[in-house]
């Protein structure tokens, strides 16, 4: 009887050790696949943010070039041909008519301001801290403006201006989608119209760009690389976006959280 409670006695230690051992390595595996995930969600997070600042490298890297595509036209269409035309008019100068060397040199200054203004405007533009400065419903403004110049589009913007902003990095690579889409409006759409509508919520920003042009076939165009610009700058943002095109002109929709929690921290 002494001998069968010692055996019992003694499977019942072991039970417990080994249910103990059981649990020991059961603790140490939940760890183990713990510090797997954590190890992979922080390799996620990295190659995650290395690819968000790339994105925001190349979109600076592009709003640049186009910067100074813009700034060599202004200077060569704009400024050039104004100093040019004052070169011209002071060269025909006659001293020996007073009233007409007057009139010749006033209306030479006046070209000349007018260069003077042009050249501070791009000397502006060369800013790196031109959208921190001035902001996106702003620098959306100062980019149509550009268009309507031309005489060729009739522009609509609005915008809820209503103090909720982006974050600047944010801002910069919605600009350059926003650039990006009117560019292409300009070289295929053969638009006359060009709305564009920004929206402001406490949560989201909502941008709608629509032309009247002659639009595209979206199975041709999905893989086209400005509308995979778009989507990639879009996703970058957390954003959404939808594309509706006819023969009748084509809208681009971009939803776009205010605030990022992915790139929070």
């Amino acid at each position: 009887m002494f001998l069968t409670n010692e055996n019992s006695l003694i499977f019942f230690i072991l039970f417990v050790l080994l249910l103990l051992a059981f649990f020991c390595a059961f603790i140490i595996f939940i760890v183990y696949k713990y510090n797997q995930r954590q190890l992979k969600y922080n390799t996620t997070i990295k190659e995650i943010n290395t690819v968000h600042k790339n994105i925001i490298l190349q979109t600076q890297v592009e709003i640049q070039e186009q910067t100074f595509e813009h700034i060599s036209k202004e200077i060569h269409d704009n400024i050039g041909q104004k100093l040019t035309l004052s070169k011209l008019m002071l060269n025909t100068i006659d001293f020996e008519s007073k009233p007409n060397t007057i009139s010749t040199i006033h209306q030479t200054v006046d070209i000349l301001s007018d260069a003077l203004i042009a050249l501070s405007a791009l000397s502006k533009s060369l800013s790196g801290d031109l959208l921190l400065e001035y902001g996106l419903p702003k620098m959306i403004d100062i980019e149509l403006k550009k268009i309507i110049v031309t005489n060729q589009f009739k522009i609509t913007y609005t915008a809820n201006d209503n103090g909720t902003y982006l974050a600047p990095q944010r801002e910069l690579i919605l600009f350059r989608i926003f650039q990006e889409t009117i560019n292409n409006i300009l070289k295929h759409a053969k638009a006359s119209a060009i709305e564009v509508d920004l929206n402001y919520s406490i949560t989201d920003l909502i941008i709608t760009i629509t032309d009247n042009g002659i639009g595209f076939s979206m199975p041709n165009k999905k893989n086209g690389n400005g509308l995979l610009n778009i989507a990639k700058r879009t996703i970058a943002l957390q954003g959404e976006h939808q594309i509706t095109s006819n023969n009748n002109g084509t809208t681009i929709t971009l939803k776009i959280p205010i605030h990022d929690t992915k790139y929070s921290n």
